[in-house]
């Protein structure tokens, strides 16, 4: 990912020899990823009432659970894409939400 001038490496690239999704089927991670950047969406825009846009209706069962899930939480706005200047890094929290006196990610 590039910001000014600067090429940065993604979090998640760092973790991935880690991760256990290297032995993984491409098709089958690349399907996941999908389902989860539209999971995600929709639940962005619900949580901040936007209502919900959920691209694919096989996903429904997804948006279920977590909107029950989400009920009890105080979610904070995502505060967006982090960039680490001097390491070169950068990544985004999927929700950070309130519990008692701290957050959690």
């Amino acid at each position: 990912m590039e910001r000014n001038g600067n090429v940065y490496t993604r979090v998640t690239d760092v973790f991935w020899p880690f991760s256990g999704m290297a032995d993984i089927d491409p098709y089958v991670l690349r399907n996941a990823a999908e389902r989860g950047n539209d999971v995600h969406a929709a639940l962005d825009a619900y949580i901040k009432g936007l209502g919900m846009d959920l691209e694919d209706p096989c996903n429904k069962g997804y948006i279920d659970s977590a909107v029950e899930w989400i009920a009890s939480k105080s979610f904070i706005n995502n505060p967006g894409r982090f960039w680490e200047d001097e390491l070169l890094l950068t990544g985004e929290c999927d929700g950070i939400y309130k519990e008692e006196k701290k957050l959690v990610l």
